[in-house]
């Protein structure tokens, strides 16, 4: 049966989907206004950066409490970033409600806006900070949380004043290219829509729009599909849900596990044979492995109070559309019914990503590596992830998430445990509520299932409008136990938009210490303190492989030249660089242009290596197939050090077919590359082998000339096939 649904409509939202007004990335809405533009989650836009600041054990052990960026005069410092952006979530646990404090710093003033003591922050009951956007142990397992959105114009400087010998926190947050419009917080900002928009538990949260409706009811045989929706694009599916009779209230059943386990949702886009969303009805719906101790009800997915399976992400399709089910089970599963709204979609899908999921089912010993959550190639951006363990020791909650993007050795999110991430704390309130964790469910995070002997417990943590995105690809992992040492059953999915086509092309880079590389890009260090050769690893799941490099430190200007696509949107400069100083600080300017400050605050004495990365807007590198790059290091911060550049070009998903294999080709240090993998350009794995220090390139590639007439491609190899970095190094025809 068709139908057509009428409800609210909001003009922006039926002139976007309709394609009336073309998606502009500088008008990406951003802190308030992106909690409610959920309808814009397909868009990418490969200007905005996701990163997380925590108190993670900075010489890699897991003591993660209280490790702070720097501590200046009293106040610990939580977070300081240069704008525009906005602060999305803040987690903490283990602090003084009487007296520790936060305040937050805007925009380079010496008077804090934000001074409020912690529990008055988070217990959501003090304007500005309310209730549902903060939460207590009470709500949220044994941790503190607030989602209330913090945007800043220029900088942001968040510290807490703690008298607390453990403090354990993590902070998560956009910044925006340079020009973005961004107002910084006021505390007066209109939040009332948001709050409706959060106690609206089961609801779609979307700005409602005019759809077509498909409703209808069958059996699902054992062992058989089952098409519930199957139409010819270009369309966009607003909702998705379905009932299976009897489930609830007895949920706990062994007809319902079965049916959890058993019955597989697949989504299928323009044709292709290969499903982008493929999980089990239980793991795509929150309730995981194990019987659900209450309905779960995030603000995407979950079990509505008419007991439907609910999905409110939009998936956008070109082509063509079809959702099945797929029963593995060995009896029928009787009267499913589903309702399934859609709308046209008449707008470009140059940077729209498409709605997927990434499921992984992994048995791990003590085996020293980490739970793979995904690693995927391409621009996208990650929105969300369900995880069920099951263990014999809830010491696995000890491990650390650890996510990577875009082929940056250093990770953009580093956290200090496995419920942490999940915004729990205390192993989610064990040593609260008989030594069990406490079931809970959020907007953004739950523990929905939790059952013992063994232990399985079932935990979500979703980042709509805070997601990550990622322009070349990503990889995320979460460690079991403190240094994965737990044994631990995993069965994860990751909610995820994805084109498979890259947004960002590297297109040249500045090999420092490499004569020949210095001088074709003209680089030159003014006041240069010292040049060396230093040895050391990068932070997280890929520490331990040692790299050599040579640098160069100085107290004046560091510049260079450096080529570019002409139709780019905008530069990113990765800079690899020696982070045993804290705190290096420079003014860049772009063909003589002021481009912005290049700051990243924090160090590590025990980890030195570290990528950071710089963006310039399109308004001055468009159209330039090359620039002129000056760093001026500032007066009174440490030595500005430089070990490699990197730039790459900003462009639309649609042009970057073909150009990544026309400008990628580049010479790496034999030295850097101590593990490496040969591939051939289609991806196959061809052999794995490894590189020593001092040992060439070319002598180890030289056995495979013959089986790889279109070139070499190397990367670090983590672990079965696994690879962090791909780049071609050479052509050996």
């Amino acid at each position: 049966m068709h139908q057509l649904f009428l409800s609210r409509v909001t003009l922006m939202s039926i002139m976007l989907l309709a394609g009336l007004i073309p998606w502009n990335l500088a008008a990406t809405p951003n802190g308030g206004a992106a909690m409610l533009a959920l309808d814009s989650l397909p868009y990418l836009n490969s200007g905005v950066t996701s990163g997380q600041q925590s108190s993670y054990s900075r010489s890699g052990g897991n003591n993660d409490h209280s490790h702070y960026l720097y501590k200046e005069n009293g106040e610990n410092v939580m977070l300081d970033l240069k704008g525009p952006g906005v602060v999305y979530a803040i987690w903490n646990a283990a602090f003084d409600t009487a007296s520790d404090r936060i305040r937050a710093y805007f925009d380079d003033e010496t008077e804090p806006r934000i001074d409020i003591p912690m529990g008055k922050f988070f217990r959501g009951n003090d304007s500005p900070f309310l209730n549902p956007l903060n939460v207590t142990e009470k709500t949220s397992a044994a941790a503190c949380v607030s989602y209330h959105p913090i945007p800043f114009e220029k900088s942001i400087k968040m510290v807490s004043v703690s008298a607390a010998k453990a403090q354990y926190y993590h902070a998560s947050y956009h910044t925006f290219m340079p020009g973005t419009k961004v107002e910084s917080w006021t505390g007066k900002e209109d939040l009332s829509a948001v709050y409706a928009q959060w106690k609206a538990k089961g609801k779609d949260p979307k700005p409602m729009v005019v759809a077509e409706t498909v409703k209808e009811t069958a059996d699902v045989p054992a062992n058989q599909t089952v098409t519930l929706f199957n139409k010819k694009g270009p369309g966009q599916l607003v909702s998705l849900r379905i009932l299976v009779p009897g489930l609830w209230p007895d949920f706990k059943s062994n007809n319902a596990l079965d049916i959890y386990a058993n019955v597989k949702i697949k989504v299928f886009y323009n044709g292709s044979t290969e499903a982008g969303v493929d999980a089990t009805l239980g793991d795509f719906f929150l309730i995981g492995r194990s019987a659900p101790s209450l309905k779960p009800q995030s603000q995407m997915l979950g079990i509505d109070s008419s007991d439907y399976f609910y999905c409110y992400f939009p998936m956008p399709y070109e082509t063509s559309c079809r959702v099945e089910l797929v029963s593995e089970r060995a009896s029928v599963t009787e009267g499913v019914s589903w309702e399934i709204k859609h709308t046209p979609f008449t707008a470009s899908f140059d940077n729209v990503g498409y709605f997927k999921t990434r499921a992984n089912h992994e048995n791990h010993g003590a085996d020293g590596t980490d739970i793979l959550l995904i690693e995927e190639s391409g621009s996208g951006k990650l929105v969300g992830v369900v995880e069920s363990r099951q263990t014999s020791n809830l010491q696995t909650l000890e491990g650390d998430e650890r996510i990577y993007v875009d082929g940056n050795r250093s990770p953009a999110w580093y956290g200090t445990g496995t419920e942490d991430f999940y915004h729990g704390a205390w192993y989610f309130g064990w040593m609260y509520n008989n030594w069990q964790p406490l079931a809970f469910t959020q907007p953004m995070q739950g523990v929905p299932s939790y059952s013992s002997k063994p232990e399985r417990i079932t935990m979500y943590r979703f980042m709509t409008h805070d997601a990550i995105t990622f322009r070349t690809g990503i990889y995320a992992s979460i460690e079991h136990g403190g240094s994965n040492d737990i044994a631990t059953e995993a069965w994860t999915v990751v909610f995820y938009y994805h084109k498979p086509e890259p947004s960002m092309v590297l297109t040249d880079s500045v090999n420092v210490g490499d004569n020949a590389s210095e001088t074709s890009h003209a680089f030159t260090v003014e006041n240069l303190v010292s040049s060396d050769n230093v040895k050391s690893i990068f932070e997280g799941a890929f520490g331990g492989v040692q790299i050599s490099h040579a640098g160069k430190y100085g107290k004046g200007k560091t510049s260079f030249n450096t080529s570019i696509l002409p139709s780019n949107n905008g530069v990113i400069i990765r800079r690899m660089y020696d982070q045993k100083e804290v705190l290096q600080h420079a003014e860049v300017s772009v063909n003589g242009e002021g481009a912005g400050t290049w700051y990243t605050a924090g160090g590590n004495a025990y980890f030195r290596w570290r990528e950071d990365e710089f963006m310039i807007p399109a308004s001055i590198t468009s159209g330039k197939s090359s620039l002129q790059i000056e760093i001026t290091h500032k007066e009174g911060t440490p030595d500005w050090s430089s070990f490699r550049y990197q730039v790459f070009s900003l462009t639309d998903t649609s042009k970057t077919v073909g150009v990544e294999k026309q400008h990628t080709a580049q010479t790496i240090s034999s030295a850097e590359a101590v593990a490496v993998a040969l591939y051939s350009i289609q991806g196959k794995l061809l052999h794995r082998t490894g590189i020593q220090p001092g040992k060439s390139v070319e002598s180890v590639f030289a056995g495979f000339r013959s089986s790889l007439p279109m070139g070499v491609y190397v990367g670090r190899v983590l672990g079965k096939n696994r690879v962090l970095e791909m780049r071609k190094v050479s052509v050996l025809n």
